[in-house]
């Protein structure tokens, strides 16, 4: 209106939105190290050079800058480094704060400091007490009774449920300079974002599901895993990771956000299904070729982009019988340096389960190291792809002497018996 933006600020239910002043806004976001934060922003016409700082207050005051003006020439895009931020104590609002309040409903005050500044969304208020476990009292100005909201040039406004409440925030501010020294739109700037830390990683999920029951086969599926959890800033989404049959390498085949619309808990998707919101990978797409065993494992972002551990891996899901009683048999590194520990990894593809013997020997045909597994053994008898590590031992616990080594890998299964002959090398 009036050629002027219109701000407004949006339930989590991404439905209620209420207009909000322009003054003091800014996007809040997280940032995943205490040592650097990154900015961007529009370039504007008739801008020679941009400059950037970082501030506890929304327009730049020297008095509360972590970093003073620096010069990002013409590149709309910096990062200031070299930084000692420190960690923010974070909680969420526990109902709606609306302007004027003098009470602060919180999930919890636990951590936070009985007294001094908190950021309530991009608001910065001034707290002198901690009534309880979930509220703060709102200062007030020694002698003009005034509320100590909207402080560093914020505004004391409406904030909903759910909104992030801290005990540290920074504001990365950007002014632009012309070719006749003027800076736009002031000299001091104009909060673009407003940054809190989390360098925590979310909680591991657990290891994915499929919908397939035992021996059942299909070329889409639905996989499902534990979600994790992040305290701070939240899980942003999972990145979900395949690998076919024995191939040693994962491919990551989707990205899916941690929250569905309406704000319930993401932890599953569909393989093979061309909807499945993939957030720009489309590997999770198409159904599966028939014949092969997929496997999955999951790890979590949060909203400042640090990583969790992988999940432990889910159980083979086929996508159709294979005839042969074992195949793909190979090992990796080969051959396989065992002085600091390493090992070599033995692959190999069973059609069904098997009792599977696995029986190492030196080049005079002495045996030094052998596995039994009965069929349906999770550890090699299982059908679909088996990976067992040999860490150059034998079976007396003593490690092997450099040189040539032969594995006999013996299958009985419903498709038949095999044998199978591998040879690894070991170096020392």
């Amino acid at each position: 209106r009036g050629g002027q933006r219109q701000v407004f600020l949006i339930k989590a239910d991404g439905v209620t939105k209420v207009p909000a002043s322009d003054q003091g806004f800014t996007k809040q976001a997280w940032v995943g190290k205490t040592t650097e934060v990154y900015g961007a922003w529009d370039k504007l016409s008739g801008i020679s050079r941009y400059w950037v700082s970082l501030s506890k207050e929304y327009s730049f005051d020297l008095a509360n800058s972590l970093r003073s003006w620096e010069l990002s020439d013409t590149d709309n895009r910096k990062v200031i480094g070299s930084l000692a931020l420190p960690v923010s104590r974070v909680t969420r609002l526990a109902s709606d704060l609306i302007a004027g309040a003098t009470v602060i409903h919180v999930l919890s005050t636990k951590d936070f400091s009985s007294q001094g500044r908190i950021y309530a969304g991009g608001e910065i208020l001034e707290v002198e007490q901690k009534i309880d476990e979930t509220h703060f009292r709102v200062a007030r100005e020694e002698f003009t009774g005034k509320l100590k909201r909207g402080l560093g040039n914020t505004l004391d406004q409406l904030h909903f449920v759910g909104e992030t409440v801290s005990d540290q925030a920074f504001f990365y501010s950007v002014r632009g300079e012309t070719s006749g020294g003027i800076f736009i739109p002031s000299v001091v700037g104009r909060a673009r974002l407003l940054l809190r830390t989390d360098p925590t990683p979310p909680t591991t999920p657990g290891a994915p599901k499929t919908s397939l029951a035992p021996g059942q086969s299909a070329a889409s599926f639905e996989i499902k895993w534990n979600h994790s959890e992040d305290q701070e800033s939240g899980v942003a989404y999972y990145e979900i990771q395949e690998r076919a049959d024995t191939n040693p390498i994962w491919r990551t085949v989707a990205m899916v956000p941690g929250m569905r619309s309406g704000q319930s808990i993401n932890n599953s998707m569909i393989i093979g299904d061309p909807g499945t919101r993939t957030l720009g990978y489309a590997a999770a797409d198409a159904p599966r070729e028939s014949g092969h065993f997929y496997s999955y494992r999951v790890r979590s972002y949060n909203q400042a982009a640090v990583a969790s551990v992988w999940s432990l891996q889910s159980d083979p899901a086929s996508t159709g019988q294979i005839s042969e009683a074992i195949k793909n048999v190979s090992n990796f590194p080969n051959p396989v340096d065992i002085r600091q520990g390493d090992y070599t990894t033995i692959t190999y593809l069973l059609g069904a389960d098997s009792e599977v013997t696995i029986t190492i020997y030196d080049l005079l045909g002495y045996k030094v190291r052998e596995w039994q597994f009965s069929a349906g053994d999770p550890n090699g008898g299982r059908a679909g792809p088996v990976f067992l590590k040999w860490y150059g031992d034998t079976d007396g616990g003593e490690k092997v002497a450099k040189g040539g080594y032969i594995a006999r890998i013996e299958v009985k299964s419903p498709k038949g018996s095999a044998s199978v002959i591998r040879k690894i090398g070991v170096i020392h």
